[in-house]
């Protein structure tokens, strides 16, 4: 667990994310990262913190408490989708205006960032359990939309779910971390808190013949329980591609999701496509071989 930990904090980032929310933390941030030449810069609203990028000013992200994005936008936003087009594997997929795009494990947004940058006006449904982050990325996806309602620039379709996803309808506890973005359904190692979130199945969200381009799947570790719940039907029928974070985040032991959902989806009539790896995490392209 200590090692796991060390990839995300050093001396410096612990100090500022145990600063206390509000003005303070947000001028020793923005000092930071003026003097290491960041475009980043955060302002504290009252409720939470609005982070920008002064090199890409049309977008906006909101965070109720800093441990939801110092890790993540510290460097800057195209850096960050630099790193999602990478990890998640969107390269070897061609999108087309009007995609659907299923985001579990939405987060504050990121995978809508993508895309919002690569110019691809997808159709985005994002799915966040935990209420906390669920708020934060309800008010970033509204911005978004208000800003390219303003510059005559369409907006593209998107809708966010505060839910959790599941094999089956119903409510589960929900393991809350406060060192990183592993929040999950199974009991992890470490946790800050247990709270109670409605689940639902995915299939719930797909219908009836829909076309999914892409299935972004980031469970922390649950990922074949939210594959179960998509059914046989809208896998073999509706998804093309899965891009699946299989990496070493199920429960106290931390053990990899690589095989058996692997197994699963050459089950289903998947193929796996290319990877992505750092030594711990673990990112896997699937594609329906159904879909010519």
């Amino acid at each position: 667990m200590l090692k796991k930990l060390g990839r995300y904090f050093s001396f410096r980032h612990v100090f500022l994310a145990w600063l206390p929310h509000g003005r303070v933390f947000a001028f020793i941030f923005n000092a930071r990262a003026l003097v290491l030449g960041v475009p980043v810069k955060v302002a504290w609203v009252g409720t939470g913190y609005t982070i920008t990028d002064r090199d890409l000013r049309q977008q906006r992200f909101f965070a109720k408490a800093q441990r939801y994005f110092l890790w993540t936008y510290r460097r800057g936003f195209r850096r960050k989708v630099e790193q999602i087009i990478q990890r998640r594997l969107l390269k070897h997929i061609k999108f087309a205006k009007g995609d659907v795009v299923l985001d579990c494990g939405a987060q504050l947004g990121d995978l809508k960032l993508a895309f919002d940058l690569m110019g691809v006006k997808v159709r985005y449904i994002g799915f966040e359990p935990d209420p906390v982050v669920f708020e934060s990325l309800k008010h970033t996806i509204a911005y978004g939309g208000r800003e390219r309602a303003r510059k005559g620039a369409g907006v593209a379709v998107a809708e966010v779910h505060n839910v959790g996803l599941w094999h089956e309808k119903g409510e589960l506890p929900f393991y809350v971390s406060s060192y990183g973005a592993d929040s999950s359904f199974i009991e992890p190692a470490r946790y800050t808190e247990i709270i109670r979130i409605p689940t639902l199945p995915i299939r719930q969200f797909i219908k009836h013949k829909q076309k999914i381009k892409l299935l972004k799947l980031e469970a922390e570790g649950a990922e074949l329980e939210v594959l179960q719940g998509a059914g046989s039907g809208a896998l073999k029928n509706s998804v093309e591609y899965i891009s699946a974070d299989l990496g070493a985040e199920r429960g106290p032991s931390e053990d990899y999701t690589f095989v058996p959902v692997t197994n699963f989806l050459f089950k289903h009539g998947f193929e796996a496509v290319a990877l992505w790896s750092d030594g711990h995490y673990l990112n896997v392209l699937f594609r329906n071989t159904r879909f010519n």
